[in-house]
């Protein structure tokens, strides 16, 4: 009998946005997130445009996390940019924990930076299997502050 790992998609945010019904369709074919989990990534300042929804229809999925930050990898301080926090990490890592052994679906406006490194750190250290051609470059803030705190997590068990 096979072992069927939980799937992580990492999506641009304009495959997802054509939702109709229980479907989204984009340029991965029509995906029904029924019984997926969301985690769905923007900047602080990002809007939808006048007429259209950037957003998707989180109703679709089973359950979602919505993260607001820059693209932004510096492990140093910033006045300019609102980068990734350990408090998100905190609050990404116990949404993750949560649904651990379900599919995700992670989006953020490329799908190769901010959604690869949390879409890595999910297939690194929860064993699923990445659907993606995108992670080139994960964002290495995120990555650092995801694997922080589950060697956080792992030394309280």
């Amino acid at each position: 009998m096979a072992i069927v790992l939980p799937t992580v998609r990492v999506y641009p945010r304009e495959p997802i946005v054509e939702c109709k019904g229980d479907s989204i369709t984009g340029c991965y074919g029509v995906v029904n997130p029924r019984g997926a989990i969301l985690i769905s990534i923007s900047t602080p300042t990002q809007e939808g445009y006048p007429g259209h929804s950037r957003f998707p229809n989180y109703s679709l999925w089973e359950d979602s996390l919505k993260l607001k930050f820059d693209d932004w990898s510096g492990l140093g301080s910033t006045n300019y940019y609102s980068p990734f926090t350990k408090f998100q990490a905190v609050d990404t890592l116990a949404f993750i924990l949560k649904h651990q052994g379900k599919d995700f679906d992670i989006h953020c406006d490329a799908g190769v930076s901010r959604s690869a490194a949390v879409g890595k750190f999910i297939v690194d250290n929860l064993g699923s299997t990445l659907y993606s051609d995108k992670i080139q470059t994960p964002n290495k803030r995120v990555l650092e502050f995801l694997n922080e705190q589950y060697r956080r997590h792992l030394r309280t068990l």
